[in-house]
Formats: structure tokens, C-alpha cells, sequence
């Protein structure tokens, strides 16, 4: 950003500010950070809670969907970060490029002009995400106290200022107050902090559209600041069996691993609003795992009985791929292995009558190796490449081979995760798999389906990928390649915005993701279904560092 200045550091180890000033009771404080503040709770997410604006004023109003038609909107999001509270502060008043890891809106921002110790003039700027949330550049004063009590408050309003104009791209929007407050909470074995984020715009602040869209956009906003902040701390430190520690306001401070417990948010919500200053410490605001690596991943890579006929058959050769398979259930970092085909639904015969689903069963094709690629280019065609896996393992006989190459653009840098699914049996023209290795693009782009879930992962990260089935190719940029033993899909993740945002909270926190991806061909008729899985992948914490070059085309 223009006129950036020498105080941009690295958002935790060399916070911007010297440190929240220590005030007296009679300094006053912003409204929303006071005991007599007013806050009914309004949705529980994971562990996650918003919280609306309950003042007097605010009450005229029905809910918090009617308060920007009021003129403006105040909402809270709070949860409990598994850090220090100088630690959490550092982190969320850092303007450097690693704040993008946590915060998901956060494109920018400098230091225009410090005024002292622990207040001075920023400037932020926040990319548009869909069509509710507006890119814009904020001019603001910020403030750091730590008043009476122990908490730390970062107070933030719009301001003006000579050496702030609006940035290019960009529009101006005003923030009539907001900020975070940091509480240390007591009791636990690591330090652990409640991180609460209040955020008033003022009547087209900051959102578009209708208002009810508008503020659960800005709700969402907000859960993932607080989310993406737990699984930073989460991300970076997340053993407590060998703590680390960082510099953190001149002192060493230990940062506790994230705590995993599972939360009935339905059961919160039915028990009625709740003050926020009455239910902090002892609420269970943590985040939960979901799912372990099955049984039947012990057996992956192994040709189900059900696809190779041993008798007539012979066994598929080896594949060597450059990310390892699982050797067992307990191995589970930096390799691949196969998810049980039962945690997917498919579309059952009955479907185009009833709507009914059934659970998977095996499919057709083996997962046989998985390549992690890198390079400066995207990487097309891989199943040619003389090089390669398939032209190097088959030398152009069976078995036949089905080719998913992801390619992942990362800035600069390109990445590929290829998965190779082999099968010995015939693929006749009765199969939907036939017709789509024949059909044009535009029926292959119709009918390729993906099932993706995360199995192991922060609320955060399954809230952006989600479960349901995504009609791949109208979704992204596919490329189809068809070989007389092979058929290869090459699917390009650059060409959407929403999945370039997806994969920026991915990426960093992807060493600590358990990703499980799916593969159909849509069936619509009686006589298409019931559908069959093409094959199946579960990737384990994958590391960016173990990708290769790719073989060279020629």
C-alpha cells in the first residue's frame, strides 16, 4: 500500500504498539465496552456466539435484521482463543500481510500516523465477499487500554486524515465504533483468553443489499475473524505436549493448544437470551472435531474384492506416487488413504420419485497413488507426460486409469494434487462413466459431481468447504484429456473467486486438515441410478513443503 511506513511488522512477534496504556475508572470507555452494555444473544455457531445490541434505543426495532433500517447496526461476536491476552492483542492490532491467515477479509494496511504509545491513525482495507459485503478502505483511530479489571480494550472509529485518501479499487466506509476486548480467563491448565469483536456501522457502511442479507453477511464476518483467530493460535501451536513460546510484549508467553469439545447449539439457543457478562468462563465456546480415520483405512490402496475379479484378473501393478499411503490407522500425517465409501450419500433408484438417498458403496475405480506437485506454471495434461505415472507404470497397457488433477494456484506458485484411480473392469456403453468419457464438454460439465467433506478441521474451514454435492465444472474450469487407457480431468481452482477465498483459509491451515473428496457422474433417470462413486481420496495433513516438480512434457 502507498505510503506505507517502517512500523509494519509481523502481526504477533513485533506487535504495532507499545502496549494498551493502564487507565483509572473515571476514564471513559466506548459504550460497548462497559458493564451496563446491553447484549441478547442471537446465534450459536460452533462454539461461536452473536450477540445484537440490546440497548433501549436498539429495541424500537424487531431484531437485529430491522437495525440497519434504524440507521445503524452494532452485533458482537465472541469466542475463547487458546493464547495469552498479550499475545491475542498483538495478533489482532497486527496490519502485516500474516493477518490475511486469520482474518478473512483483511486485504491491507499501514500505520498512518502514531500519535502515542497506544493510540494511532490506521488505515484497513477489506476485500468484497459476495455481493453483501462491499470492498472498502477504512480511515480510523484506534486506541488500546487496559482499564480497570484487566481486560484490554481496542477501540477503533473513522476518522479523517490528510495522508489517508481512499485507495484505488476501493470505496470509503465509515465505522462509527468497534473494536475487541481481551479477557484473560482463569482456572485452565494453558492460558486461554475471551476474545469478543463488536462491530457498529452506520447505514450503508460497510454492507449491500437487503438488510436482512446485509447483517447475516456481517454476522458471518465476524464468526470467521473469531474462528480464524482460535485456529491460528490452533495452527501454529497445536500440541500442548511440547508448548512453544514467542515474544509477546517483552515477555515469554506459552501458548495452550486448542481445546476440543463439541457444542449443542441448538440446545444454547432454546435456552434464551443470555448476557454476555454473565457467561463467559465457564461456557463451552470450543470448536469440534468430527470424525476419526476409519477402519477401513488400514486397507487403503488394496483393490476392494468387489472391483478386481482375482480369478480372471490380474493384480493392478504398483503405483509409486509422491505422497505416501497410510500404513495403518494411526498414520495419519502427510500421506493419503481411502474414506469409508459409507460416509457419502448417493441418489438411490427411487430418487427421481421420492427424493431417497443411499449410503455408498465401493467404487468402481481403485485408488491407486497420489503425486503432489509444484511449479511456476499450471500443469495440464499430466497422464501424457512421458515421465509420468501412468505412461511410466503401464507403458500403455492396462489397467484402465482415471486422472483427477487439482491444480491449486497459491500467488506465484502452482500446485498440483494429482490422484490416479485404476480398474481392470470393462467400461461398457451401458455405464453413465461411458457416456461421460464420450460425451461432449458440455455433458461432461453437467453430470461431474464432487463430494467433499472435512472430517478433521476447524468449524471455520468445514463452514467455507462444506458437504454438500458441488456440480464441479460449472463451479470451475474443467479440462478433459481422453486416452485409450486413461481419462484425465484437469480441474482448475484459480477460476473462481469464491474458491480462490476458500482455498486462502486453507492453505495455511492445511497441515492440520483432514480432507476426505468424493467423485460421480450425476445421475438423473431411473435408468442412470442408482449412482456409483468413480473413487474416493482422504488426504491427511498435507505438508506444502513435501510437492515436487512435476515430469517434464517432452
Amino acid at each position: 500500500m502507498e505510503g506505507e511506513t517502517d512500523t509494519q511488522h509481523d502481526s504477533v512477534t513485533q506487535p504495532l504498539l507499545s502496549g494498551p496504556r493502564e487507565t483509572d475508572a473515571s476514564e471513559p470507555l466506548p459504550s460497548w465496552a462497559t458493564p451496563r452494555a446491553k447484549w441478547k444473544l442471537v446465534k450459536v455457531e460452533n462454539g461461536l456466539r452473536i450477540f445484537l445490541d440490546a440497548s433501549p434505543e436498539r429495541k424500537k426495532g424487531r431484531g437485529c435484521f430491522c437495525c440497519l433500517r434504524a440507521g445503524s447496526c452494532s452485533l458482537k461476536a465472541v469466542g475463547v482463543v487458546a493464547a495469552a491476552p498479550d499475545t491475542v492483542f498483538d495478533l489482532v492490532t497486527g496490519l502485516a500481510s500474516e493477518r490475511g491467515q486469520w482474518d478473512p477479509l483483511f486485504d491491507k494496511g499501514r500505520v498512518v500516523e502514531k500519535i502515542d504509545g497506544s493510540t494511532d491513525v490506521v488505515q484497513k482495507c477489506f476485500r468484497a465477499v459476495g455481493t453483501n459485503v462491499k470492498a472498502q478502505d477504512f480511515c480510523l483511530l484506534r486506541s488500546n487500554v487496559r482499564p480497570p479489571g484487566g481486560s484490554i480494550v481496542v477501540s477503533y472509529q473513522s476518522t479523517q486524515h490528510k495522508k489517508c485518501p481512499v485507495q484505488a479499487g476501493y470505496a470509503r466506509g465509515q465505522l462509527k465504533s468497534g473494536g475487541y476486548i481481551i479477557t484473560a480467563l482463569q482456572g485452565g491448565p494453558q492460558p486461554q483468553t475471551l476474545l469478543e469483536h463488536v462491530v457498529e456501522l452506520d447505514e450503508g457502511g460497510w454492507l449491500c443489499g437487503p438488510p436482512a442479507e446485509a447483517v447475516e453477511a456481517l454476522q458471518l464476518q465476524l464468526l470467521y475473524r473469531i474462528a480464524g483467530a482460535r485456529e491460528y493460535f490452533a495452527a501454529h501451536f497445536p500440541t500442548s505436549a511440547n508448548p512453544q513460546s514467542i515474544e509477546s510484549s517483552g515477555q515469554r508467553t506459552r501458548l495452550a493448544p486448542l481445546v476440543i469439545r463439541r457444542v449443542d447449539s441448538a440446545r444454547a439457543i432454546g435456552s434464551g437470551t443470555l448476557d454476555s457478562q454473565a457467561s463467559d468462563a465457564d461456557a463451552e465456546f470450543f470448536d469440534a472435531k468430527e470424525g476419526a480415520l476409519s477402519e477401513s483405512a488400514s486397507e487403503a490402496g488394496s483393490p476392494p474384492a468387489s472391483l478386481v475379479d482375482t480369478a480372471t484378473s490380474p493384480s493392478i501393478p504398483p503405483f509409486s506416487g509422491s505422497v505416501r499411503r497410510a500404513s495403518n490407522v494411526a498414520d495419519g500425517r502427510d500421506c493419503w488413504s481411502v474414506p469409508d465409501p459409507a460416509g457419502f450419500s448417493l441418489r438411490s433408484r427411487s430418487y427421481p420419485f421420492d427424493g431417497g438417498m443411499e449410503r455408498a458403496k465401493e467404487p468402481f475405480f481403485t485408488l491407486v497413488a497420489v503425486d503432489w506437485f509444484k511449479s511456476d506454471v499450471r500443469m495440464d495434461r499430466l497422464a501424457r507426460r512421458p515421465g509420468g505415472l501412468v505412461n511410466r507404470t503401464l507403458k500403455g497397457g492396462p489397467p484402465f486409469v482415471f486422472v483427477v488433477n487439482m491444480q491449486v494456484p497459491a500467488g506465484p506458485v502452482h500446485y498440483s494434487m494429482v490422484y490416479y484411480f485404476a480398474s481392470y473392469q470393462p467400461i461398457t456403453d451401458r455405464m453413465l462413466f461411458h457416456a461421460f468419457m464420450h460425451g461432449d464438454d458440455a455433458y461432461r460439465d453437467a453430470r461431474l459431481t464432487l463430494l467433499p467433506n472435512i472430517p478433521n478441521g476447524s468449524w471455520l474451514i468445514r463452514q467455507s468447504v462444506g458437504s454438500r454435492p458441488v456440480p464441479l465444472a460449472q463451479v470451475l474450469k474443467c479440462r478433459y484429456d481422453k486416452g485409450e487407457h486413461f481419462f484425465e480431468i484437469d480441474v482448475d481452482m484459480g477460476t473462481s473467486a469464491i474458491v480462490r477465498y476458500v482455498l486462502s483459509l486453507v492453505l495455511p491451515v492445511v497441515t492440520i486438515l483432514v480432507v476426505d473428496m468424493a467423485f460421480l457422474i450425476r445421475g438423473d433417470t431411473e435408468e442412470e441410478l442408482p449412482e456409483v462413486l468413480l473413487g474416493a481420496v482422504r488426504l491427511h495433513t498435507l505438508e506444502l513443503t513435501s510437492a515436487i516438480p512435476p515430469p517434464p512434457e517432452a
